[in-house]
């Protein structure tokens, strides 16, 4: 059976090459006036969230405990979420304005530090030595994008180049990668090529 990919939180694909990218990419386009949003509730987050590594099976069952019990306080946390998403778009594609640094450094603000390294899918993530809190999604996406956007992999932040698709990718090709993902955006811009020299032909 063929695999399927963005229909859900959970098989949203990973083309970001860091979770700060990948987590802007969790709605399908920022260039259209209703885009597919993958994260629609709060535990959409989570499920995206463990897709991604932003945080831990272990934890998003916690968290789900916590959703639960508080649930005006994790839509809110949700809405964070997606404030802080417009803004790191913004961030990664343009020069950077006031109100989206603010909205980062708020964040920031409120993550704790990165204090330890632990295990995750058999590699080290930073971690934080702190009580679980229904914000934990944010901390490790707000890490990465701190990161790339104070260095040079900021130079390496591209925007697919397919038509209406506005998802990021640290390109590592030396400007060569032009789609998120060939599956998607490249096969439907080589089917359009294909389909204008046939309809040059005629």
């Amino acid at each position: 059976m063929r695999a399927q990919y963005n229909t859900h939180a959970g098989n949203v694909r990973l083309v970001g090459g860091a979770v700060g990218l990948d987590f802007v990419n969790t709605v399908n386009s920022m260039l259209v006036a209703q885009p597919k949003e993958y994260l629609e509730t709060y535990a959409d987050l989570l499920t995206w969230s463990v897709h991604a590594q932003a945080c831990t099976s272990a934890e998003a069952a916690q968290l789900h405990q916590l959703a639960a019990a508080q649930p005006a306080a994790a839509h809110a946390c949700l809405e964070r979420g997606w404030r802080v998403r417009a803004s790191l778009f913004r961030l990664l594609t343009s020069a950077p304005q006031a109100e989206d640094v603010r909205c980062l450094n708020t964040e920031l603000q409120t993550t704790p530090n990165r204090q330890q390294l632990a295990i995750s899918a058999d590699q080290l993530v930073w971690a934080a030595a702190q009580p679980l809190r229904l914000d934990r999604p944010l901390w490790s996406v707000v890490w990465s994008a701190a990161d790339i956007l104070t260095s040079a992999q900021h130079q390496q932040v591209r925007q697919c180049a397919g038509a209406g698709c506005s998802w990021l990718f640290l390109d590592t090709t030396g400007g060569r990668r032009h789609w998120c993902s060939m599956q998607d955006c490249g096969n439907r811009a080589k089917a359009q090529r294909h389909y204008q020299r046939l309809r040059a032909t005629d």
